[in-house]
């Protein structure tokens, strides 16, 4: 029982104060997979009004019979100003019927006793070791890979044996080949270790390291592996992924295989297998077969392959040689969910894996061999060799369930691996999302009765053109738009983060970074679901940050120069990534948004007067960055935004040269203009800034805004005239009409109030337009002014 020694024991514990009914917010857990859920672990950002409660220590979760329900409840975020808390983390368990919903209900209260968490975390320099109560892992050890030993116990009689041994020391490999070349994974020693998170409900340990060959040396690849294990759970989730360095030069390392391969302890007489096949499960015992595989090379078809060993020659002698057979299967649409996992097990125990998104990331293998070998196979031989540029990506998700042999039988294995394709979340309703002094700022929820007479019309437009820009997946090579069909390939979280050479299988695409605007997308379902509580935009939007995440984990790769963008003044919002982890507790979004936050901080290109679009995205990622990190470098380059365009307007050039002498020579070179930019274009900085006044200073806003407003108070028809012949519309009628609506508020003229009106009718009605509309185009601002429709509003004096 030597484990013992290391088990460290984490609690939450609560003040003692009197029973508050202050605090009440319904959490509603809804399945849509049909998938019936047992104990799932769950994680839910709820989000605070400013002065709400002061300490997540006085919140608990409580079931619609009003019994206290074990959960875990964490800060996230803080209102700086009075440092109540802005955002809160619920983790917890809940157990649901397939498409059924459970609502529980977060309330303030006092004198709850302690509890234990089942989960034990020991670091040493040798490695890691975790125990979740019936599971205990081993990372690192004398194997140094990320699993060196594995036991699971369900019956939680924490024996942890040689009986209870389901993977051996040396038993697993993470194996990358390119160029002849087999690489491994490198000295743990020299591994960057980090326990980012430890509660009583989960933990989080991430993994980082290189590939090293015996031959090669080092690789220009890096890995970084994020392990997520539960309390009480034997399944641990795998974030696993495989980064190109800026600076690691601009040559190819093409990928010929990378794959995962477990050697388990498996009874050779019964070992048996099970592969999650597109029409039904496939699955036999391997007393009569070597080798079964499934081979995903399309996202319509997959191979499933069976090597049955020559049993017939005697030691030594010659025989028939191994009889193969192959089938081809078709992926029907409602067995897609059940693509993606395999099993490999005997009487007592075995381990279940299973791959995220398998159809969109096609090709890939799962192998399964007479030796008691699990492999997934993530860029199988097969396929042609994959190459990475220097700052791109690409993650896997998986699962990796290790099961008794009663898991197995009552079905739980297979709806948690399948369930690993469509996530069960947990959400308040939309009016607490949109209360005013809400931590997501003015939005109003989509409801007939929070808007003025004659503006519902206009709502329903604005969340139908959501809706349908939701149900196109992102364009990809030989994949058209099919709507409705989110999960084939080249849907929303493939795309252009997976480049690959010209092949008869895959076709090669340029990839041009300007016409992604799946950043602007994602926002706006992040804000469509906040404003509606719709499941389908929040899955949606996750699906494009996993997308985004690979784009930008190491800094964007740029095909024209074969490098990495010099910083984050790329035009693009990160504001997503951190919606991302305060609603899911998604640590990669975290990772990947403050990445780009220390980029922008220190950018010295950045032109906020002339590329005002760029601008906006900047200034709101700054500010909500600052919010969730706390980070003052993030605000005070929010402010310096402000001021470098308000010395811009003011043309005081000395100011500009403190501010940035590079500002100051772009001012000069245009005589202090605005450069080629319209109102439309401008019309979402002033959104932005005027959002934000509380954080970026109301003097500086309103002095920004006012004179801003001045340059356009008599322009309405020209205005109107101009953005009608640009060929923008209804994206800059967007832009203009939330610009317009913060002028209004800053200033109170009504004309402006008035044309802003007229302006985004016309945009919503689709007069005179194309229905075609870019993805993200009804985003972030034209949900920002519906708003101002809202009985909530009140018109400035």
């Amino acid at each position: 029982m030597k484990w013992l020694l290391f088990l460290i024991v984490l609690s939450v514990s609560f003040p003692e104060e009197g029973w508050s009914q202050e605090i009440d917010i319904p959490l509603t857990v809804r399945e849509t997979a049909g998938l019936a859920r047992h104990q799932h672990p769950i994680t839910s950002g709820v989000p605070l009004p400013r002065g709400l409660l002061e300490s997540a220590r006085q919140l608990q979760l409580m079931d619609g019979q009003g019994r206290f329900v074990p959960a875990v409840i964490e800060e996230t975020a803080r209102w700086p100003d009075d440092g109540s808390l802005q955002w809160v983390q619920v983790h917890f368990a809940a157990s649901l019927p397939a498409n059924g919903q459970v609502v529980y209900f977060l309330r303030r209260v006092g004198g709850l006793p302690r509890f234990p968490s089942p989960i034990g975390l020991s670091r040493r320099s040798e490695g890691v070791e975790v125990v979740t109560g019936p599971l205990r892992l081993f990372m690192g050890g004398p194997s140094q890979q990320l699993l060196d030993q594995v036991w699971v116990d369900e019956n939680w009689g924490y024996d942890f044996s040689a009986r209870t041994r389901i993977l051996d020391s040396g038993r697993f490999r993470m194996t990358l080949k390119s160029g002849g070349n087999t690489y491994g994974m490198g000295p743990w020693s020299e591994n960057r270790v980090e326990v980012e998170e430890a509660n009583a409900f989960r933990a989080v340990i991430k993994v980082s390291g290189t590939f090293v060959s015996e031959d090669a040396g080092v690789a220009p690849l890096e890995y970084v592996a994020r392990v997520t294990v539960y309390g009480g759970k034997t399944f641990f989730k795998l974030d696993l992924t495989l980064i190109r360095p800026c600076g690691s030069g601009t040559g190819e390392f093409p990928v010929e295989d990378f794959s995962l391969e477990a050697q388990l302890n498996l009874d050779p007489l019964s070992r048996r297998f099970v592969l999650g096949g597109g029409d039904r499960d496939h699955q036999g015992h391997l007393d009569r077969n070597s080798t079964v595989s499934l081979y995903l090379d399309s996202p319509d078809s997959y191979r499933l392959s069976v090597v049955e060993a020559d049993e017939s020659a005697p030691d030594g002698g010659a025989g028939r040689g191994p009889v193969s057979s192959t089938l081809r299967r078709r992926v029907e649409k409602e067995f897609r969910s059940n693509l993606g996992w395999a099993d490999l097990a005997d009487g007592r125990h075995g381990l279940a894996l299973g791959v995220k998104r398998l159809r969109q990331f096609y090709p890939k293998a799962f192998e399964i061999k007479k030796s008691g070998s699990l492999m997934a196979r993530l860029f199988p031989e097969e396929a042609e060799p994959w190459n990475l540029p220097p700052g791109g990506s690409r993650t896997h998700q998986m699962l990796f369930y290790f099961h008794g042999d009663r898991g197995l039988a009552q079905g739980r294995v297979k709806n948690e691996l399948m369930g690993l394709q469509k996530p069960v979340y947990a959400f308040a309703a939309p009016s607490w999302y949109c209360l005013p002094g809400q931590a997501l700022g003015p939005l109003s929820e989509s409801s007939p009765e929070v808007y003025r007479e004659g503006y519902w019309p206009l709502v329903r437009e604005v969340d139908g053109w959501i809706e349908r820009q939701r149900e196109l997946p992102a364009s990809s090579p030989g994949d058209s738009r099919r709507a409705g069909d989110n999960d084939g390939y080249g849907g929303i979280g493939s795309g252009e983060g997976r480049p690959r050479p010209e092949s008869a299988e895959t076709p090669s695409k340029s990839i041009d970074w300007t016409a992604d605007r799946s950043d602007a997308l994602a926002h706006g379902l992040f804000l469509h679901f906040f404003r509606t509580g719709d499941p389908g935009s929040l899955e949606a939007a996750e699906e494009l940050v996993d997308h985004w995440v690979d784009l930008g984990v190491s800094g964007r790769p740029h095909p024209a120069s074969g490098g990495c963008a010099p910083s984050g003044w790329d035009g693009r919002g990160r504001e997503h990534l951190l919606f991302s982890y305060l609603l899911t507790g998604n640590r990669r979004a975290l990772d990947a948004a403050r990445s780009w936050l220390e980029q922008v901080a220190v950018a010295d290109e950045v032109n906020p007067a002339q590329a005002p679009r760029h601008a906006a995205a900047v200034l709101v990622g700054l500010v909500r960055g600052y919010q969730v990190l706390g980070d003052e470098r993030y605000l005070e380059k929010a402010r310096w935004m402000v001021d470098v365009i308000r010395a811009w307007q003011e043309g005081d050039w000395g100011r500009l040269k403190e501010l940035s002498p590079l500002n100051a020579l772009r001012w000069q070179a245009e005589r202090g203009r605005i450069g080629k930019t319209e109102a439309w274009d401008r019309g979402q900085l002033w959104s932005a800034i005027h959002r934000n006044r509380d954080w970026l200073g109301q003097d500086r806003v309103d002095a920004c805004l006012e004179r801003e407003a001045e340059s356009i108070r008599d322009r309405s028809g020209e205005l109107l005239t101009g953005l009608r012949a640009s060929g923008s519309f209804p994206q800059a009628g967007m832009s203009l009409a939330s610009g317009l609506t913060a002028l209004y508020e800053t200033g109170g003229d009504p004309k402006l109030w008035e044309l802003a009106l007229r302006v985004f009718t016309e945009a919503t009605q689709g007069r005179g337009v194309s229905r075609s509309v870019p993805a993200g185009a009804f985003s972030g601002e034209a949900q920002h002014f519906l708003w101002y429709l809202s009985r909530a509003f009140a018109p400035p004096q």
